[in-house]
């Protein structure tokens, strides 16, 4: 009988799932929508009902032409059932939805004379670890993101599929453009006495046929499976091949609703993803000469950046060479810093860093611009006795502070982050459940896990659930390790800074005091800034002190600091600064430690003499630290008091 015919005379139009996306990971999803919903276990219904066991399910798979319609190879059925028996399967050969409604080149009919188990010439695979898109005992939808995973996006499962087709069928096939993989959800189930293996088109067929004859239909026995969970678990927006668009709610399906609205999927070749070029954003830099630096870049991955296939950077620096960041993982859509370390040249210059990153075959170059400052001396002038008061110098009072200043209070930074992404290789792909296996004679079961077999990355922290088998043996497993969370965070952060300011060694005698010194004699600045975060292993830390002086106006004269110690300990870095040699001491000239001081001007007023410094050249991955800071000391009398004038013998 024609079934279009068929099909009519009864006004029960069968209908499919169809589902159509791509390989690449931009698919037609909009296109489509994807789920199921499961119904209950109806039990034994006796040799005359009809009767399904919780966990028995399949899925055919056939590749057509993408124009004709026209299957290249003979379709296969895989499948997990619980206890498989090899004979008496009532199937159609592995007919597919398009040669029944849009080519109408086949005639539906069952029988068990063609054998089923490909081990006896059939086309039917056992898989154990067979995912499910039937999602038995939920009511929600399956996901689009899990279908295209399990089944259309993983080369090593395509790779399977076309070699289980044979016909010379290969992944370049099933995922070239010029063809479409279709698949339709499997109905493991006995009817009357029989054992059927029935796609949701070929259930509507039957329960025409049976309908018209006055045999047993399959909905009678439990249609919320076979009419519900079956033919919702995938339908698409879009019409093709004939078969109708479905956008409506999950429910119970009629037959002509089956026959062109539900129970198939389709995935168009794309030849294989698409390639999304990374992106990287670059931001230009002022260093100072001889000094450790970090340049980084922020780069965007197109598609999953994993130990197999990872995004590279390379800094081309003129006169340094290039310095690759090594490999770089980061999951689809999302960022991280990627950054270099290098000294920067003893003269001031400007250069241009070419940042070039690379995935897979895709590269793309940005220039970033590197000014060079050179380290500007402007020692303050050699005190003299009789030097007086500058006229342009404000008054002093006891709250004086610089009127100008490289760092601003809101231009300081003294935390920085950034992140990476970590990655963690899940070898067996996702846990599915507990396998039970026979254990002798007496009816014992063991327990196995299982897992889905297919091997992914995961990114970020994850949590895990451990679950355990009723024989108490339990194992710990990833959830949703496949959505990346969140990447892991480094932190930096100015734990402590002060500047003491006391009296030179030199003058201790005529200042015993620490707390004051007279105008004329020397003071010590010593200043000290310790750095926490767990991000301080890719940190310079702190490489640069400016002090400033109230008798210039904090301008015009100033004096770099030497670094005097620095420690590296877990997660701290601690930096101590003191001022340079005073080429105008007697002890500075000589090369003593004694002479790291500043000699307050004769004429300094009784009063508080503020010190202002400056701290910075702290590097990091996310830019630099910097700071400021003013100390203070006392100054009460001059080094005038402490002479005596007598006249000569």
């Amino acid at each position: 009988m024609n079934i279009r015919k068929l099909i009519k005379s009864f006004i029960f139009l069968f209908s499919v799932t169809l589902l159509t996306l791509g390989f690449t990971v931009q698919t037609r999803a909009t296109n489509i929508n994807l789920g199921s919903q499961s119904s209950q276990d109806m039990g034994s219904g006796g040799k005359k009902g009809t009767w399904w066991k919780s966990g028995d399910y399949g899925i055919r798979f056939t590749v057509v032409n993408r124009k004709t319609g026209v299957r290249i190879a003979r379709s296969i059925d895989y499948f997990k059932l619980n206890d498989f028996k090899n004979n008496d399967v009532w199937h159609t050969g592995g007919d597919n939805k398009l040669e029944y409604i849009y080519l109408k080149n086949k005639k539906f009919a069952v029988d068990c004379r063609q054998p089923y188990n490909h081990k006896n010439g059939g086309y039917g695979f056992k898989r154990d670890n067979l995912w499910n898109v039937i999602s038995v005992g939920s009511s929600r939808k399956t996901s689009l993101k899990d279908i295209k995973r399990k089944y259309l996006s993983s080369d090593t499962f395509l790779t399977r599929v076309a070699k289980d087709m044979g016909g010379g069928i290969t992944l370049e096939k099933i995922k070239s453009k010029e063809n479409t993989l279709v698949f339709e959800p499997i109905y493991y189930f006995h009817l009357d006495g029989k054992y059927y293996a029935l796609t949701a088109t070929e259930i509507a067929l039957y329960d025409i046929m049976a309908k018209n004859s006055g045999k047993t239909t399959i909905w009678s026995g439990h249609y919320s499976f076979s009419h519900k969970a079956i033919p919702i678990a995938a339908y698409l927006k879009k019409e093709k091949y004939g078969v109708e668009a479905y956008n409506g709610a999950v429910r119970v399906f009629t037959n002509s609703e089956i026959a062109f609205n539900m129970g198939v999927g389709m995935l168009s070749g794309k030849d294989g993803e698409k390639k999304v070029p990374p992106k990287i954003r670059v931001t230009d830099y002022t260093y100072r000469v001889d000094t450790d630096v970090y340049t980084s870049v922020l780069v965007t991955a197109g598609n999953d950046a994993t130990p197999d296939n990872p995004i590279k950077v390379k800094f081309d620096i003129p006169g340094v060479g290039t310095i690759s960041s090594g490999d770089v993982y980061v999951p689809k859509g999302k960022n991280q810093l990627v950054w270099v370390k290098w000294h920067t040249p003893k003269e001031p210059m400007q250069i241009d860093i070419n940042a070039t990153v690379s995935h897979s075959t895709n590269s793309e170059t940005k220039i970033i611009s590197v000014d060079i400052e050179k380290k500007n001396l402007w020692e303050p002038l050699n005190p003299k006795a009789d030097d007086k008061k500058p006229l342009n110098l404000k008054d002093f009072d006891m709250n004086f502070k610089p009127e100008e200043s490289n760092i601003t209070d809101t231009d300081k930074v003294e935390e920085l982050y950034w992140s990476t992404w970590e990655v963690t290789h899940i070898p067996n792909g996702d846990f599915i459940g507990w396998k039970s296996i026979p254990v002798g004679k007496g009816g014992a079961v063991s327990y196995i896990a299982e897992y889905d077999n297919d091997p992914y990355y995961s990114f970020g922290k994850h949590k895990y659930k451990t679950v355990t088998a009723p024989n108490g043996f339990s194992v710990s497993y990833i959830v949703d390790g496949r959505k990346p969370t969140s990447p892991r965070k480094f932190t930096v952060k100015l734990e402590e800074s002060s500047i003491d300011v006391h009296p030179a060694s030199t003058a201790s005698r005529a200042n015993p005091d620490k707390n004051y010194v007279k105008s004329g004699y020397g003071i010590s600045a010593d200043i000290s800034v310790k750095l926490k975060g767990n991000g301080s292993d890719a940190c310079t830390g702190f490489q640069s002190a400016k002090y400033y002086f109230p008798e210039f106006n904090y301008k015009k004269y100033w004096r770099w600091g030497d670094i005097s110690s620095e420690k590296n300990g877990f997660q701290y870095i601690q930096t101590d600064f003191t001022l340079p040699k005073n080429n105008y001491s007697y002890t500075g000239y000589k090369g003593t430690s004694d002479g790291r001081f500043h000699f307050l001007p004769i004429w300094y007023p009784d009063g508080i003499y503020d010190i202002y410094a400056e701290v910075n050249d702290c590097w990091t991955p996310a830019g630099e630290l910097k700071t400021n800071l003013m100390g203070e000391i006392t100054c009460k009398g001059a080094l005038w008091d402490d002479w005596h004038i007598q006249p000569g013998k």
